[in-house]
């Protein structure tokens, strides 16, 4: 009978393997753990790197110093044709953008006048970008062809700008839109591909300047102007008479209807003005015709209007577009007998050079000129009258144009 083989501390070499293969299948099972973790960990770096971009590069296009060297450095001043270029907005005057023309590459410094990024043109021409943690490099490559990624450099961005003036018009410090288009282009080979599917790159066909269905989630957008400032303008609607004899017969609107229309009614009764002077800052231009203003500088504005009625029951206001014939923003309130009340709408909306707006009202409910005996008393029911100057008063408009 044959002894089994032990060695000197009697553990068989059956026992040996089995124990062998035991620690080997721990051993690639904490390897495989200890992999995934690492993967795991690479992934999250890697999407907080994209967070980190987004939010650094967003923030030095916002801060008004870095702005100002970004306008003035000599790469964005040299784009052809010049209109193009940030010559414009650096000295706020008048310029005009050719339709159809390819969104500019921008080259942008910070607050201390160094060049921060100057990574890829719109057709994705250049080399500098970020490793997976954020580091600059300047081995980026955008082909995609084969394994033409790189790993060591494998995020950039397509950063470029446009203008939102229209084609054919000219702009004062017109707005701007900024994009940078998230370029992630690892190799095949690595496990940085892995995370392809996980990172939503934005539409690299075009760029939509009003609004976001064209931007990735890691995509870099501002909407600004050269100065980043909220730029406002007011206006009151109303009417002095000849004789600025303080009355509803006077300087009345006129018999409030159904329909909606413009008060006051008859003749040139109808001036805007601008009670603090707020036109100095260019915002608005004067009406072309009575009832009517339109915007200098195109853009997003946030406006509110005021208006008043008395004793008309049902009251509403419109900000309207003429140019359109569309309501931008309506509101509606109850003036009930013997009572004032005031409709108010707030709206926000892009206004076009050019294009002309006006504020409508209607009363439903119709003057009450029967209820009080007195045919002229109609022409009461709009605006507040200004006893002091014999003015009434029936619209104020207060606009900011806000950056985004």
């Amino acid at each position: 009978m044959m002894n089994q083989v032990r060695n000197q501390k009697g553990i068989s070499i059956i026992e040996v393997l089995v124990a062998a293969g035991l620690t080997a299948v721990v051993s690639l099972g904490i390897a495989t753990m200890i992999q995934n973790s690492m993967i795991e960990q690479k992934k999250t770096v890697l999407l907080a790197t994209l967070r980190e971009n987004k939010i650094r590069i967003e923030n030095m296009l916002r801060d008004q110093q870095a702005w100002t060297y970004t306008l003035a450095d000599s790469n964005n001043l040299a784009i052809t044709p010049a209109n193009q270029s940030t010559a414009c907005l650096r000295d706020t005057t008048a310029c005009a953008v050719i339709a159809g023309t390819a969104p500019q590459k921008l080259v942008v410094r910070d607050a201390a006048n160094n060049e921060a990024f100057n990574l890829l043109n719109w057709a994705g021409t250049g080399s500098n970008g970020f490793t997976e943690s954020g580091a600059t490099c300047s081995t980026f490559t955008s082909s995609q062809t084969g394994n033409m990624g790189n790993d060591s450099c494998p995020i950039s961005y397509r950063l470029v700008y446009m203008y939102t003036c229209p084609s054919g018009t000219t702009c004062v410090n017109p707005q701007v839109k900024i994009v940078g288009r998230l370029i992630y282009n690892p190799s095949n080979q690595g496990y940085l591909h892995r995370f392809r599917g996980l990172i939503d790159q934005g539409n690299l066909s075009r760029i939509d300047l009003e609004g976001p269905e064209n931007d990735g989630r890691y995509d870099i957008v501002v909407k600004r102007t050269a100065v980043q400032t909220n730029r406002q303008f007011r206006l009151t609607m109303g009417f002095t008479p000849a004789n600025s004899t303080p009355s509803c017969a006077n300087a009345g609107a006129g018999a409030c209807t159904a329909g909606w229309g413009y008060y006051p009614t008859g003749g040139d009764r109808g001036l805007w003005q601008n009670p603090s002077g707020d036109s100095s800052l260019y915002q608005l231009s004067s009406p072309a015709t009575r009832f009517t203003f339109t915007a200098n500088n195109g853009g997003p504005y946030s406006c509110i209007v005021n208006a008043q009625a008395f004793s008309t029951g049902s009251f509403g206001v419109q900000i309207y577009n003429v140019t359109n014939s569309t309501v931008i923003a309506e509101g509606t309130t109850t003036a009930g007998q013997w009572a004032m009340s005031n409709a108010i709408v707030e709206a926000k909306f892009i206004a076009v050079p050019g294009e002309l707006y006006t504020i409508r009202q209607r009363c439903p409910s119709g003057p009450p000129s029967s209820t009080y005996g007195d045919t002229t008393v109609g022409q009461c029911s709009l605006g507040i009258a200004q006893s002091y100057s014999g003015r009434t008063d029936y619209v104020s408009l207060s606009c900011y144009k806000v950056d985004m």
